[in-house]
């Protein structure tokens, strides 16, 4: 699995201890304004109780609260994009960004030799070119794949430098792809204790 850090998003924030809500969005690069008003079907598409653990502790070593994210990636998926909605030092939403699984946009390959009464189609049928013509909506080129969008509202601001945050794909022997991340808060000056802020003289 390849996983890549993408720019910064418009900012989007959720209140702090609010359930937590994973939300599936497809992203269509270059999309025309007719295939978009083709596309509000997909948009409603609701995924309730996801396999995603988000959750707040403490660094044992540095005392700085940490966000650690558990997703599960659909199967297939191949490239993955990481990053944060917003252009500031904090952020309350990431972006886990994928590609669809090949057999879903592959719909004759899909279908040459499996359906659901077992007998064989042809690529002509009703059925596969309505697939094809709504697969069409979400591609804006023949051979483009087309990208979803995992948004994951965070219970806390966390920090967007690089080296604040560390992310990594794992695949399991059952085929799944699991999308790991370690986030450090962000921290105002309220919630930065006055004892860091003294300055210690040494003697030279």
């Amino acid at each position: 699995m390849l996983l890549q850090q993408s720019p910064h998003r418009n900012h989007l924030s959720t209140a702090e201890g609010s359930s937590f809500l994973v939300v599936f969005s497809t992203i269509l690069m270059g999309r025309s304004i007719d295939k978009m008003n083709n596309y509000d079907l997909d948009l409603q598409i609701v995924h309730h109780n996801q396999p995603a653990l988000v959750t707040v502790y403490k660094d044992p070593e540095t005392q700085q609260e940490k966000v650690f994210i558990l997703k599960s990636l659909p199967g297939g998926s191949t490239e993955v994009e990481f990053s944060f909605v917003g252009n500031g030092p904090g952020s309350s939403t990431a972006h886990i960004k994928h590609s669809w699984p090949p057999v879903m946009f592959d719909i004759d390959s899909l279908f040459a030799e499996v359906s659901i009464r077992n007998e064989k189609i042809s690529q002509f049928h009703p059925k596969i070119v309505a697939l094809k013509n709504e697969l069409e909506n979400n591609l804006d080129s023949v051979d483009a794949i087309p990208q979803a969008v995992i948004e994951v509202p965070l219970p806390i601001p966390v920090q967007t430098a690089k080296a604040s945050y560390q992310f990594i794909g794992i695949k399991t022997p059952d085929g799944s792809a699991i999308m790991i991340a370690d986030l450090t808060a962000y921290q105002n000056s309220y919630s930065v204790p006055k004892s860091d802020m003294k300055v210690t003289f040494v003697e030279i």
